[in-house]
């Protein structure tokens, strides 16, 4: 028997050694939206935490190959660049195999981290790619990251591509919205070469193309957006050599991994998946909570102490609270739109028109607008960040991106206004109460408290709609106007009295009298 036992132990040594499977899979669209999170799971530092937990779990099973799925919207590149060097730390320290499985839609930081598993396995049309690197500001607004992070981003495809055998030029239209990709085949030409346009021209100007009998395709992505990749049913893939150039395995779904695999042919075993639970509860509510841009607080404010200046005749201390708020509100969003003596120009300028036409001006017209238009000018040009060396090209939309972010802007500003209108419409009746801003607000003479019935706030003056009186100031639209009550200040609807006017009640809202010119004078 011993005789045998040196062949027996030859043979345990050649015999391949069992793998062992382990797939991680991100939680599907489905599953997301039962959750209430219908954008999908992004890569952030708790996706991070997840995934380590999930690593570390495969690895103490044995696991020799681990399979990440992923379905994901993208997320932070920092995070998605630290499970790239999880990814590979698992190849070279625990010679595992890392492959990525797209069941449905890899995007923006999600693309880049399935390729950084190095083989990738797509499910049938699912797509891969746009993976420009953006910035979030606010609670929907993004811009393009700068040039700094744009070149990390593509050194990255290109290590990436160079690691997996993917073609780095079609890695690079994923990710730099200024490449337009092409491929030059046929002719006497040996295999498939994708090329940017400039390279295409350099490279392959159109007499070469000519005498060598060569086809062009292209381009498969427009200018300023990003390649995104279909399997099996976009242009690219049809394209001669694409399968060598962006090598990849098709599945239909995730019971099909073991045999595309080569582990059998068999489903895949309750043991073999580590599923990560979608957000519950209050979970992806504090989520959002942590996310969202609080800088967007002073914008608010802002907008609303100018609604609350213009509301209420006073000595102008919310328009100063108002300006103050959308300084600091320029602040936070240093190096995303024009410089801030630019912006802080344009504001001011826009809040001293409106002074005028209020208080200087009859009426409301030019000079009103032209301000109302500046300050809200001043707050695009300080947060809209377009791409662009000149002024015109920061604050001119020329292109679908930067339409993208004006329509972002936009939805984000017209938030901000109705919610800062519709809080200082709310606060404005009671704010009189607090010390510091009571000489903001206009207060009434004192009567008779006998008298008063609480027409207006306090009971401390009784004034009923419809009574009638005489300006005793102008109006712009704040004065003060004569009724058999006493001496009162009252505010116009906006239109300017002049002095002697008789005029007349129209509302009463707390210590806030506004007055409209009477049909008739005031007897």
């Amino acid at each position: 028997m011993h005789r045998f036992l040196p062949i027996l132990l030859l043979l345990a040594t050649l015999a391949p050694a069992q793998e062992v499977l382990r797939v991680i899979a991100m939680p599907t669209p489905d599953e997301c939206a039962e959750a209430g999170q219908t954008g999908g799971v992004v890569i952030d530092e708790d996706f991070l935490g997840v995934w380590r937990k999930h690593r570390d779990m495969a690895v103490a099973q044995g696991a020799t190959i681990i399979v990440l799925e992923i379905t994901t919207p993208g997320g932070r590149l920092d995070t998605t660049f630290r499970i790239i060097e999880d990814l590979e730390d698992l190849r070279r320290a625990n010679n595992i195999r890392t492959y990525a499985y797209v069941p449905y839609d890899a995007t923006s930081a999600g693309a880049i981290a399935a390729l950084g598993c190095r083989e990738l396995i797509m499910g049938v049309g699912a797509s891969i790619g746009n993976a420009i690197p953006i910035q979030f500001k606010g609670t929907g607004s993004f811009r393009e990251a700068p040039r700094k992070l744009m070149a990390e981003v593509l050194k990255t495809m290109d290590r990436i591509a160079a690691a997996g055998d993917f073609d780095p030029e079609i890695l690079r239209a994923m990710v730099d919205p200024d490449v337009e990709l092409y491929a030059v085949f046929g002719g006497n030409n040996s295999g498939t070469r994708f090329l940017s346009a400039e390279s295409l021209d350099r490279e392959y100007p159109p007499n070469i193309r000519e005498q060598q009998g060569l086809r062009v395709r292209g381009p498969f992505v427009s200018k300023s957006s990003a390649l995104t990749i279909v399997q099996g049913s976009d242009k690219l893939s049809s394209t001669p050599g694409f399968s060598e150039a962006f090598p990849h395995m098709t599945c239909g779904s995730r019971d099909g991994l073991p045999k595309l695999l080569g582990l059998g042919d068999r489903p895949l075993g309750d043991g073999e998946l580590l599923k990560m639970p979608p957000p519950k509860g209050l979970g992806y509510f504090f989520h959002l909570v942590g996310h969202l841009d609080w800088s967007l607080l002073l914008l608010v404010a802002g907008l609303a102490f100018f609604v609350m200046e213009f509301k209420t005749p006073g000595l102008g201390v919310f328009g100063v609270m108002g300006i103050l708020s959308l300084v600091g509100f320029f602040a936070t969003q240093q190096g995303e739109g024009m410089p801030m003596t630019f912006t802080v120009g344009m504001l001011i300028l826009g809040f001293f028109l409106l002074l005028a036409e209020f208080f200087i001006i009859p009426g409301f017209g030019i000079a009103g607008v032209s301000g109302f238009l500046l300050i809200i000018f001043s707050v695009y040009a300080a947060t809209v960040g377009l791409e662009g060396g000149s002024t015109a090209d920061r604050l001119v939309p020329d292109s679908d991106n930067d339409w993208i972010r004006v329509q972002a802007w936009a939805t984000t500003f017209l938030g901000t206004a109705v919610l800062g209108t519709v809080g200082a419409l709310t606060l404005a009746k009671t704010m009189h109460r607090v010390p510091f801003l009571s000489r903001a607000f206009v207060k009434p003479p004192i009567l008779d408290a006998a008298r008063a019935t609480g027409v207006a706030a306090a009971g401390r003056v009784t004034l009923d709609v419809g009574d009638r009186g005489t300006a005793e100031t102008d109006l712009r639209p704040a004065g003060h106007a004569s009724f058999p009550q006493g001496s009162i200040d009252v505010v116009s609807e906006g239109d300017w009295i002049p002095r002697g006017t008789a005029v007349e009640i129209s509302t009463v809202e707390g210590l806030r009298v506004v007055v409209v010119p009477a049909s008739e004078p005031a007897q």
